[in-house]
């Protein structure tokens, strides 16, 4: 037997759930209490609830143009919805680009500080990369600012790409160990010579004068990033 009441689409029954947690999760960030690891996985995830939203706009009347529209989305989601949702990124990001991590300790593609991390730059990259997409989506008409974000998250986008880049370059050399002698307590110092460094030798976690672990995570993260950004440098 058929059950008499219309079953919710899926679509819509996500959705909603992403609009409960974004009004928990915003609220809980503009109270102050968090880091910005928190701003990193908030991006990620409301960048995509934002272009998710833009499915379920009021058709136009165009002819040629035709948008999603599920039954109850006018109820079920507030007009200014799509709007909070893509300014809570966007302070998201300027909260990364404005962490101790970015802000003091990375300038010009170079680290202030022995103790040399690359983790919540690779990461906050990744992030940082889906607030770019954000603002040059240009389809509202209250983008005046965008522009302006734009410029600021790409200089620190740059920024972070030379930081990742120049960590890799204070690798010492990769040195193959013989069979016939032991391996060296004290690897090489770093030299001007890249072609044996790279993604794989290191240079993607946490260390110190350079970065010798190579994680698994902290490297998804950089290539994402790149993956991402690429487009806007081709």
């Amino acid at each position: 037997m058929e059950n008499p009441q219309q079953q919710q689409p899926l679509e819509e029954l996500i959705l909603s759930s992403m609009k409960d947690a974004f009004d928990f999760y915003s609220n809980y960030y503009y109270q102050g209490d968090v880091d910005v690891n928190y701003n990193i996985w908030q991006i990620q995830a409301f960048c995509r609830f934002h272009k998710a939203l833009g499915t379920i706009e009021t058709p136009t009347t165009s002819p040629t143009t035709t948008t999603t529209s599920f039954s109850s989305s006018s109820s079920s989601f507030p007009p200014l919805l799509r709007q909070n949702v893509k300014q809570y990124c966007i302070d998201l990001c300027y909260g990364i680009v404005t962490s101790t991590s970015w802000k003091y300790e990375l300038s010009r593609g170079r680290m202030f500080y022995p103790n040399l991390n690359t983790v919540e730059i690779a990461c906050g990259l990744d992030a940082l990369a889906d607030g770019i997409q954000l603002v040059i989506m240009k389809e509202d008409d209250d983008d005046n600012d965008d522009d302006d974000h734009y410029r600021v998250f790409l200089k620190h986008a740059q920024n972070a790409i030379d930081f990742l880049e120049w960590s890799q370059h204070q690798l010492p050399p990769y040195e193959p160990v013989s069979s016939s002698s032991p391996q060296s307590s004290s690897p090489s110092p770093p030299t001007s010579d890249t072609s044996s460094r790279g993604f794989g030798y290191g240079g993607l976690g946490f260390g110190g004068t350079y970065v010798r672990e190579q994680r698994l995570d902290v490297t998804g993260h950089a290539l994402s990033a790149l993956t991402k950004l690429y487009p806007l440098f081709d």
